[in-house]
């Protein structure tokens, strides 16, 4: 049996249902879904021994264009204090584990944007160039930035060295929206829909935060591990760009103005 499942704008879902299981099937039909699945198990593989992920079973690509990828399916729970509390130390368990370099030796995706390989041992280079560059140059193809919007970046590319210290590499889910944290049964936090790289924590933490925010004890379990570090606020609209600017490239003109905003604040700091 076949039904329908909602969340996400980029993929079709479906909960498949056999005697034996449920499964969890996504279909792209799109010349680049396999690679973008393909980029979304191997997140899921580096994911798994530290938290909970969906099983993958298939990943295959169609005669006629596009691919599916096939997991479980897992019931949802309640997101409850309890949960988001274990998210925070799931989120902590995630990027206690190290790297050498920022970035990653493997081309992925962020969302429908490709992102190519990039490695380096400077945060302040990797952030700049393998984090936002890449989502820059499809704004600038697609002609997204109007001229105060690309006068701003320029000067903010070359403010932010400037405001970035250089933080050990840490695992990073890479794409920490709400709708990426799934709640199965027993209100199990379960990982979804990685980016994963190499970088710093706090990537995945203003992600949290971009959109409302998730609820307060999952910070709370999150800064048992990793207090809160001076400069935060201005760390976190720093990368913010990040998420937005991939809106700007994925949807377009719908979100210029929080970037721009962003951008604004950025430049404001002393």
């Amino acid at each position: 049996m076949f039904q329908a499942a909602t969340g996400g704008d980029i993929h079709e879902s479906f909960i498949v249902t056999s005697p034996e299981a449920s499964y969890f099937l996504k279909f792209n039909k799109g010349e680049h879904a396999y690679d973008m699945f393909n980029a979304e198990v191997n997140g899921l593989r580096t994911l798994a021994p530290v938290v909970a992920t969906p099983a993958y079973h298939r990943l295959e690509a169609l005669e006629d264009g596009g691919a599916y990828l096939l997991l479980t399916y897992y019931p949802p729970g309640q997101k409850t204090e309890e949960f988001w509390k274990q998210a925070g130390h799931d989120l902590a368990r995630i990027h206690q584990q190290r790297g050498a370099l920022h970035g990653s030796d493997q081309a992925g995706y962020l969302g429908t944007i490709a992102m190519p390989s990039f490695q380096d041992s400077s945060w302040k280079v990797a952030f700049l160039d393998g984090y936002l560059q890449p989502l820059v140059e499809v704004i600038s193809r697609k002609k997204q930035f109007d001229e105060r919007a690309q006068k701003m970046w320029e000067q903010v590319r070359g403010r932010i060295p400037f405001l970035l210290g250089d933080p050990t590499p840490s695992l990073l889910h890479g794409d920490l929206w709400s709708g990426n944290l799934y709640c199965a049964e027993s209100n199990l936090p379960l990982w979804i829909d990685p980016s994963v790289r190499y970088g710093h924590r706090e990537i995945d933490l203003a992600m949290t935060t971009l959109f409302g925010g998730f609820p307060m004890e999952f910070y709370e379990g999150y800064h048992k591990h990793f207090p809160e570090a001076a400069g935060w606020p201005l760390r976190e609209s720093i990368y913010h760009l990040y998420p937005l600017f991939a809106h700007v490239a994925m949807f377009g003109l719908a979100y210029l103005d929080q970037a721009v905003h962003t951008m604004e604040r950025i430049l404001q700091e002393n």
